[in-house]
């Protein structure tokens, strides 16, 4: 009775969102450009990205829910800062911003519709007949790798593929002749554009493995480091942490440091608004790095200080995610052509398919240009977009419905794991989440290195799984014999 009453509630949610939606898309339309009607479409555009960063803790409202920090975090420098904070929207065309506003509402209404669904289904799964096999599936994560079997075996692996990855890094970085960060063009070096792809092809697998490796293990390695105290686990992780950094990977170097952070202070009750606090900091560091380099003297950076501008404009520079949207949707309407999903799975593909996310989305904004020519990694579209350029209305509601429900399900059954019994276990547990968020979540934008984690985490947990397994069955025929000989 209460899931049909949830479900129903849902439909209810479903159609009067809609209804809201459809009348602020009706309110905005037009050419209007009065300062009062931009400062709706800007109001609307910035709770829509906005509330779609924080929709996972409808699902999860946990200081526990370090993802969901680290989401809200990014979304106050990549959404708030620029729109609330400096009015980067004067320059939008009215029919661009109408659609943006209108998208990021939509995706706002629909996401949280599906969070709420993917709940009520986790709930569900967890109160029906098959709930003895879903509270199986829930002690074994709450418990791996606890036990003495499980824990040694998997810091074993976790060292042997760290640190090889970071040897192989090392060796990329020797093989190539050059290392991105001390490059003379450091922007050039760090996708591997104009003349340093030649050097990076021969290492471009190893390359990539090693360093999806490294960003995915991070937390744990810290964590290890941390509560081990042992010198090689320290070396490991400065090493790691210095070659992610070397190579210009700034987010996936921090990321896996302020994860762990989170779970330190999680663990000491600390309020989650200070976490939140010490993120934005990070956040806003990590955007204007580049500037401060320059400021500080090193010539291969300097044009980027030389553009002037004050601290927050800078940081609202190093992450562009308004500016950019805007401009692929005006390219975008310029030349229609919906892609019918292709760019859902595109990413699979290794180097530069032409439905690749990255590469699509380049292409659309420079057209006719080569590019691998281009400075840059992708766009970073959220899911409304993706799914309006996939199947026009229709895809945002589909995407969007299905996103929110991963999220939804996801931070549902992660709510009653974690925090397991060890912080070296909340954070092999927090690795498991990204590695199916990555997955699930963003299935509209798939990508091969998602798959390469999701093998990265198989050979290290499944491994230490079967393991327990054969150890549980020896001490069980061990128990068995006892009792036949012994007594």
């Amino acid at each position: 009775m209460k899931i049909a009453a949830g479900v129903a509630a849902s439909l209810a949610a479903i159609w009067l969102l809609g209804v809201g939606v459809v009348a602020t898309t009706t309110a905005l339309s037009g050419t209007v450009t009065s300062p009062g009607a931009n400062a709706i479409r800007g109001a609307a555009l910035c709770i829509g990205l906005l509330g779609m960063s924080c929709a996972g803790y409808i699902a999860w409202p946990s200081r526990w829910n370090i993802p969901a920090h680290t989401q809200l975090a990014f979304a106050l420098i990549a959404y708030v800062l620029p729109i609330a904070g400096l009015g980067r929207l004067e320059q939008m065309s009215p029919a661009v911003l109408n659609l943006y506003a209108s998208l990021a509402l939509a995706g706002f209404a629909l996401t949280v519709v599906g969070v709420i669904c993917g709940r009520i289904f986790a709930n569900a799964v967890s109160r029906s007949r098959h709930r003895s096999g879903f509270a199986k599936t829930r002690r074994f994560l709450a418990s791996w790798p606890i036990d003495q079997v499980g824990e040694a075996a998997a810091l074993r692996r976790l060292r042997i593929v760290a640190g090889g990855s970071l040897l192989a890094l090392l060796g990329c970085f020797a093989v190539m002749g050059f290392v991105p960060a001390l490059a003379a063009d450091p922007f050039q070096a760090k996708f591997f554009r104009g003349i340093y792809a030649a050097a990076y092809a021969p290492v471009a697998p190893i390359y990539r493995t090693a360093t999806t490796a490294i960003a995915l293990l991070l937390p744990v390695i810290m964590m290890v480091a941390i509560k081990r105290r042992m010198i090689r686990d320290w070396v490991v992780l400065i090493g790691c942490v210095g070659v992610m950094l070397l190579s210009l990977q700034r987010a996936p170097a921090v990321t896996g440091i302020v994860m762990c952070l989170g779970v330190l202070l999680a663990i000491r009750r600390i309020s989650m608004v200070v976490y939140i606090a010490i993120l934005v900091g990070v956040n806003a560091l990590g955007s204007a790095v580049y500037f401060v380099l320059g400021a500080l003297g090193l010539s291969s950076y300097s044009f980027v200080s030389a553009g002037g501008g004050s601290l927050a404009q800078q940081v609202a520079a190093g992450a562009p995610d308004v500016a950019d949207q805007a401009t692929f949707l005006r390219a975008w309407l310029a030349n229609p052509e919906y892609t019918f999903g292709k760019t859902f799975f595109g990413g699979l593909v290794p180097g530069n398919f032409e439905w690749n996310p990255s590469v699509w989305s380049l292409s659309v904004v420079n057209p006719g240009q080569n590019v691998s020519a281009i400075v840059s990694g992708g766009l970073r579209l959220p899911a409304p977009i993706w799914g309006y350029v996939s199947f026009d209305w229709a895809g945002v509601i589909a995407v969007c419905l299905l996103s929110g429900f991963f999220v939804g399900l996801i931070a549902a059954v992660a709510s009653q794991v974690i925090p397991l019994q060890t912080p070296i276990g909340t954070a092999w547990a927090l690795v498991v989440y990204l590695c199916l968020e990555d997955l699930l979540v963003y299935f509209y934008r798939l990508s091969y290195l998602s798959v390469l984690q999701l093998v990265v985490l198989v050979l290290i947990v499944g491994g230490v799984s079967k393991l327990r397994i054969e150890r549980t069955r020896e001490r069980q025929r061990g128990f068995e014999n006892w009792g036949l000989h012994g007594g």
